[in-house]
């Protein structure tokens, strides 16, 4: 056998190893956080994991089967499992809701962008389930990964079907997941090709929707601030386009933190003629809207910012009219994300005798 091939053939053998069982006790698993321990549960070896995850991170995982035995208990937590994890801030995550059990957010999908977990972004059919959990007991779980969608099954029966997973497909790590509390035993998984979820009715997005936005890095408040005020300001732009829920992910760009968790979101509307339109809006979690250069409006839209149910998702909940000078006018929002993903989204709703672009 040539060389290339005793390589090929190396390469295949050291990846079909790697799948299948993983104990509990392998020292495959990378573990980081508070408490990472091996114990008995149910009569059987687990893995307990409290705000701690452990990381296969050699896992190489694309398309295939996972599939691993979970108990958690009812307190407030998020358990659960990374799959396609390209570092810390970069994978899909798919997690459980102890504490909601039998809601309809009891199990929730989201993907990670720069650490930024958007599930205010992905909220509705496709992205969360309601399950009535089992409490201190095992329960199966099953992910079924295709190309660009999974399902998931509990104890056997379906629990959530993905349609649309957002992030690129690239292999990457796997990780277990603990929140508060949580028992994990018995994890496999097998590489192939599971047959893809259907793909979802396209929803009814409105006219007037801007679909591509250009988006600026993070930002401190004072830089997003003096930067939108500043027409000539130079900018670092970002072309964005809307997820299928007609909602602009700004973590796709911009890298939020505690000292930069502002970013400039952008549209430009060349008019015909001078004239007044409504904008309908939404965002995730403060805002404050210019046009032209001049501060027109400043909300907040964050977690339980309108009645203690609130959970700060995005939809078009504010309007402004704008009165546009004929030609060139730029629609900028500084938007500044403190939980649950950063989010932009505006609707024009007389778009005629109008041209919406990116710059």
């Amino acid at each position: 056998m040539r060389p290339l091939l005793y390589a090929i053939a190396a390469l295949v053998a050291a990846s079909s190893a790697s799948a299948g069982p993983v104990p509990a006790d392998s020292i495959r698993w990378r573990l980081a956080g508070e408490e990472a321990r091996l114990t008995t549960f149910g009569g059987r070896p687990a893995r307990y994991l409290r705000y701690a995850d452990a990381r296969l991170t050699d896992a190489a995982f694309v398309t295939g089967v996972i599939e691993f035995d979970v108990a958690f208990g009812i307190t407030q937590s998020f358990p659960g499992l990374a799959f396609r994890g390209q570092d810390d801030a970069n994978y899909e995550r798919l997690y459980f809701r102890p504490h909601e059990s039998g809601q309809l957010d009891a199990i929730q999908y989201t993907p990670v962008f720069h650490g930024s977990n958007a599930w205010q972004i992905y909220y509705g059919d496709g992205y969360m389930a309601s399950r009535s959990f089992r409490f201190d007991s095992w329960m199966h779980v099953r992910l079924e990964v295709a190309d660009q969608s999974a399902r998931l099954l509990i104890d056997g029966e379906p629990a959530l079907a993905i349609p649309d997973l957002k992030r690129e497909r690239r292999p990457g790590f796997l990780a277990l997941i603990g929140g508060a509390g949580t028992y994990f035993a018995d994890f496999r998984y097998e590489p192939g090709t599971p047959p893809a979820v259907p793909p979802p009715r396209q929803p009814q997005l409105p006219p007037g929707l801007v679909r591509h936005w250009a988006v600026s890095p993070a930002l401190s408040e004072a830089d997003a601030f003096a930067t939108a005020a500043d027409e000539r300001a130079a900018v670092n732009w970002t072309p964005l386009q809307v997820e299928t829920n007609g909602i602009a992910n700004l973590a796709r760009v911009a890298n939020f933190t505690a000292d930069r968790p502002m970013s400039l979101t952008r549209v430009t509307v060349e008019s015909e003629g001078e004239r007044t339109v409504r904008m309908r809006f939404g965002f995730s979690d403060k805002v404050a809207v210019f046009l032209n250069g001049t501060l027109l409006y400043v909300g907040e839209d964050s977690y339980q910012s309108r009645d203690f149910r609130f959970l700060g998702t995005v939809g078009l909940y504010d309007s402004l009219f704008l009165h546009l000078r004929s030609g060139a006018n730029v629609v900028l929002l500084v938007v500044n994300e403190s939980f649950g993903g950063g989010a932009a989204m505006a609707v024009f709703d007389d778009a005629s005798g109008l041209r919406i672009k990116a710059p």
